[in-house]
């Protein structure tokens, strides 16, 4: 099972086009306007669909990997159901706090991957930052909280993220049981 941003990167070629016609039009400040919101809105769209995605994926690896379906049924409701941005210290760039919650074994095949593999520490450092910013742009006002990413930037960080939550979903939890 394999995360994808089909919908988001379709949403942002829309919006850049969008944009790109108003400046063709001499609409600079309608463009500038799109821009501005284009990148908080893409910021809420991918952690989302991260949020949504990754909720999937541990809930998926319950049910293959449990024999009682009451053990299901509780990690759903009690530990799973709104409590996703309580998997992650989004006041640091790492992902430590998520991997300690499934135990020694994962944890440390995540930090010997983590050793090995720099590309996967920086999408980390992506989906940390697209985490936190989502949860500053809800709670701060959105439309009057300040980004000074770029939807290039926003959207590039998404791409990066997405390594980090395919290796949630394909890689980390094979044979940690």
């Amino acid at each position: 099972m394999l995360a994808k941003l089909e919908h988001i990167e379709a949403f942002y070629v829309s919006q850049k086009e969008t944009a790109e016609y108003l400046i063709a039009q001499n609409e600079i400040s309608r463009a500038t306007g799109i821009e501005g919101s284009l990148a908080k809105t893409l910021i809420v769209a991918a952690a989302s669909f991260f949020e949504d995605f990754l909720t999937q994926a541990v809930v998926s690896h319950i049910e293959k990997n449990s024999k009682d379906q009451t053990v299901v049924e509780f990690c759903k409701a009690g530990a799973i159901d709104q409590k996703y941005h309580s998997w992650f210290d989004w006041k640091t760039s790492t992902a430590t706090k998520f991997f300690r919650l499934f135990g020694e074994s994962t944890k440390a095949k995540a930090a010997e991957r983590l050793k090995n593999d720099p590309g996967l520490v920086s999408a980390i450092t992506a989906f940390m930052f697209l985490g936190s910013q989502r949860n500053l742009i809800v709670h701060r006002n959105m439309l009057a909280y300040t980004l000074s990413d770029t939807s290039e930037e926003v959207i590039g960080k998404a791409r990066e993220a997405l390594k980090f939550v395919n290796y949630v979903a394909d890689e980390l939890f094979v044979d940690s049981t």
